[in-house]
C-alpha cells in the first residue's frame, strides 16, 4: 500500500482539493505574472522618462528608446521561456511519478516503468516547451510592435500640432506633454476567435493552460504506458458544462467496453478553458480506497 501522503493527494484530487501539481501550476502562474509586471514597469519607466524630454519626438531619441525597450523585452522573453520550461519539466516529472504511486495505491504493481511511455512523454514535454516559448516570443513581438505604433502616433501628433500652430517641434512637444504622459502603453491583441487579451492575462492564461495540459497529458501517457485504461473524473460540485462528468469512470482509449470514452467526455464539455477537473487512475479497488480511512504509513 502507498504512503499516507500519496493516498491523501489521490483523495484530494478526486474531491477537487489542491494537489501538489495544482500548487506547482499556481506557483508557475504567479511567477510568470511577476516577470511580466517587472518588464512592464521597466518599459513604463523608460517611456515616461523619454516623454518628459524635449527631444522625445526626434528620430535619434526614439531609436534609442526602442533599443532600450527591445532589450527589456528580450530579457523578459528569455526569463519567461526559462521559467515555463523549468515548470513544465517539474510538473511532468512529478506527474509521471505520481501515476506510479496511484497505481500502487490501487493495489497493483507498475510493470512498464522503463517502457515506451517515458520516451513518448519526453517528446511531448519537449514539443510543449517549444510551443510555449514560441507563444511567448510571438506575444513579445506584438508588444514591441504596439510600442512602435505608439511612438509613431506620438510623433505624428506632435508634428501635426507644430504644423497647424506654427510651433517648433520642441514647443509642440512641450504643449502636448501632459496628454502624452497620460497614455499607458497598452499591450493587447485580438485572437483568432475574436477575443481581446491584454498581455498580463495572456501570459497568465498561457501558463495556467500549459501546466494543466502537461499534468493531464503526462498522467494519461504514463497510465496507458502501464497498460491501464480506466480513469475517474474528480468531483468538486461544479455547476458548469462539465459538472455532469464528475465521478464518471472513463475509458482513455475506448478499449474497455461499457464505459464512455475520454473523447466522449471532452466532446461533452469536460476540460473547457479553466476547467479544474482531473483524471485519476481507477479500478475495482478504488471504491474501498476512497470510502475508507487513510492508513498509517
Amino acid at each position: 500500500m502507498a504512503s499516507k501522503n500519496a493516498i491523501t493527494d489521490f483523495k484530494n484530487a478526486l474531491a477537487g482539493g489542491v494537489t501538489t501539481a495544482d500548487a506547482m501550476a499556481v506557483g508557475a502562474e504567479a511567477y510568470m505574472i511577476d516577470l511580466y509586471k517587472s518588464a512592464y514597469a521597466k518599459i513604463y519607466t523608460a517611456l515616461m522618462t523619454a516623454r518628459k524630454e524635449i527631444n522625445y519626438a526626434t528620430y535619434l531619441r526614439q531609436t534609442q528608446l526602442l533599443k532600450q525597450i527591445g532589450a527589456i523585452l528580450t530579457a523578459f522573453k528569455s526569463d519567461a521561456g526559462d521559467a515555463i520550461e523549468e515548470d513544465i519539466r517539474r510538473v511532468a516529472n512529478h506527474t509521471s511519478t505520481l501515476v506510479i504511486k496511484h497505481i500502487e495505491t490501487l493495489g497493483a504493481n507498475p510493470e512498464h516503468t522503463t517502457s515506451f511511455y517515458q520516451d513518448y512523454n519526453s517528446k511531448y514535454v519537449e514539443a510543449t516547451i517549444n510551443d510555449s516559448c514560441a507563444h511567448i516570443a510571438a506575444q513579445t513581438t506584438r508588444m514591441s510592435e504596439a510600442i512602435k505604433r505608439g511612438l509613431r502616433e506620438d510623433t505624428s501628433q506632435i508634428m501635426r500640432r507644430a504644423a497647424v500652430e506654427g510651433l517648433t517641434r520642441k514647443e509642440a512637444t512641450k504643449a502636448l506633454r501632459t496628454e502624452i504622459l497620460g497614455r499607458d502603453p497598452t499591450f493587447s491583441f485580438i485572437d483568432k476567435a475574436g477575443r481581446a487579451w491584454d498581455s498580463e492575462k495572456y501570459f497568465q492564461m498561457l501558463t495556467r493552460t500549459t501546466m494543466h495540459n502537461v499534468q493531464r497529458e503526462v498522467y494519461i501517457n504514463t497510465l496507458t504506458g502501464e497498460g491501464r485504461d480506466l480513469v475517474i473524473v474528480s468531483e468538486h460540485n461544479a455547476h458548469d458544462e462539465c459538472g455532469g462528468w464528475e465521478g464518471k469512470v472513463l475509458s482513455l482509449t475506448g478499449a474497455t467496453e461499457g464505459y464512455p470514452t475520454l473523447e466522449d467526455a471532452i466532446s461533452g464539455g469536460l476540460f473547457h478553458p479553466n476547467c479544474k477537473h482531473r483524471l485519476m487512475a481507477y479500478d475495482e479497488a478504488a471504491a474501498e480506497i476512497f470510502g475508507g480511512t487513510i492508513p498509517e504509513e
